[in-house]
């Protein structure tokens, strides 16, 4: 029997991963009702469902995220894509992500893989997610799964130089780095177990979407 996520994925019509097999990845993002960037929170969370065996119990991991840009990004998207900040929508991104390096630093879920993503373009230049059906694109924009700080408190901010910075414009972050080296140690035990299953489905819902 699936666990509740997974029942829930699959009422919307996308894929939940099972085959009994052991560490075939289920990443879920749940998204938040909360539109309004302006305190910068990582109040999303990015979950992974799987059995550790053939067969076996399901594990579901729960980890605290962002699954939006922050508010500087919203407030200052020429800083990114003179089209607007990425929003990354909600669905199921099959296959999009391989492991890879972020930014040349560190290994996170980098978007490289066979499937394209769907994401909004928000250039309304204020602190409201603004997810507009006529901006919808699809393609390859670098919108990674990786980290934060060690853990972080806001999703971004401007120096005492007075620099913006931001941890996302697009991608989907987390917030303590440990909880990402979980992630990541997970990945590796995919690719372990089933070498030829080298990319990951990325799954984004509402948390409406769980009642």
């Amino acid at each position: 029997m699936l666990p509740p996520l997974l029942k829930a994925v699959e009422r919307l019509g996308y894929k939940a991963f099972d085959g009994q097999h052991a560490y075939n990845l289920n990443i879920i993002g749940i998204r938040t009702t909360n539109r309004d960037q302006s305190q910068d929170l990582f109040d999303d969370w990015l979950t992974c469902t799987y059995r550790e065996e053939v067969g076996g119990s399901w594990v579901t991991k729960w980890w605290r995220a962002t699954t939006d840009p922050g508010k500087q990004a919203l407030l200052h998207p020429e800083l990114y894509n003179a089209d607007g900040t990425a929003i990354l929508a909600t669905g199921q991104h099959r296959s999009a992500y391989v492991l890879g390096l972020h930014r040349n630093k560190y290994e996170a879920l980098v978007q490289r893989g066979p499937g394209p993503i769907k994401f909004y373009r928000d250039s309304t230049l204020d602190t409201e997610l603004d997810m507009d059906p006529h901006t919808l694109q699809t393609g390859f924009i670098g919108a990674n799964i990786h980290k934060a700080g060690r853990d972080s408190a806001r999703i971004s901010g401007v120096s005492s130089s007075g620099k913006r910075w931001t941890w996302s414009a697009g991608c989907q972050v987390f917030k303590r780095e440990q909880d990402f080296n979980e992630l990541i140690d997970l990945a590796h035990l995919q690719i372990e177990h089933h070498p030829r299953w080298t990319s990951f489905t990325y799954t984004l819902i509402h948390e409406e979407d769980l009642l």
